[in-house]
């Protein structure tokens, strides 16, 4: 099933060039997506009843064009694929005229709140989500490839995290992990890359307790962020900067 909603860019969601912001148009994904959810009885909500909770195991969204404040995009989302372990939703965002300006992907499980632990997607909650099977990448990666070589010698720079970072289960909000990316970047590189491409995986939470260690270093257009604690590491984000894609 295809779902849609319009929106209109604010003025929290913009840049000094008056357009939208990475985060926002990751926002605007997970808006979407967790309405979708809502819709078939799987959303924030229902949480409490059914004790089962959507957890978001992957992003990755390619920017196109940027829209600006107080335009009017347009975002679509629908389920990809749902197998027994792992759920796949994809996202287009568009001005109302049909211009495509960004494509997403995302991955997700299924968590029993109760017992703290994934739990297989029966069959009834498949035929809720309604696959399209249509896919807005040529080539879906689960995994970011990083260089453990260049980590060995990686930037190190820890991050406090704040009350605001954790969202209604306690743990880190998704979406501030590409905060937290933006304040360790080298300034020069925060002023002046345009990145268009955002892939980010989740690999272990991270609760207020956490004590926050993370890598950068730069290879070829990427720049990549190792997210770790005496625990491991928590999060791989990639940040590929803007080559020949329209401004």
């Amino acid at each position: 099933m295809i779902y849609k909603q319009t929106h209109i860019i604010g003025i929290e969601e913009i840049d000094s060039h008056c357009k939208a912001t990475n985060r926002a148009l990751l926002v605007a994904m997970e808006n979407i997506a967790c309405a979708y959810s809502a819709n078939v009885g799987y959303g924030a909500r229902d949480i409490e009843t059914k004790k089962r909770a959507w957890i978001l195991l992957q992003w990755k969204i390619q920017v196109l064009k940027r829209p600006f404040y107080n335009e009017k995009i347009e975002v679509i989302t629908w389920s990809r694929s749902v197998d027994k372990l792992f759920a796949y939703r994809d996202y287009e965002i568009r001005y109302e005229n049909g211009e495509l300006l960004a494509i997403g992907t995302s991955k997700w499980l299924l968590m029993d709140t109760e017992r703290k632990r994934a739990v297989r997607i029966t069959q009834d909650v498949m035929e809720l989500y309604e696959n399209e099977n249509k896919s807005v990448f040529e080539k879906n990666e689960d995994k970011i490839q990083y260089d453990e070589e260049e980590l060995k010698t990686a930037k190190s720079q820890s991050y406090t995290l704040l009350r605001r970072d954790f969202d209604m289960h306690g743990h880190m909000h998704n979406i501030n992990y590409l905060d937290m990316v933006y304040e360790i970047l080298p300034q020069n590189v925060y002023d002046t890359v345009d990145f268009r491409t955002i892939h980010i995986e989740y690999k272990k939470q991270i609760l207020p307790s956490t004590v926050i260690d993370c890598k950068y270093y730069k290879k070829d257009f990427t720049h990549y962020v190792i997210v770790t604690s005496n625990e491991g590491i928590h999060s791989i984000i990639a940040l590929t900067q803007a080559d020949d894609l329209q401004s």
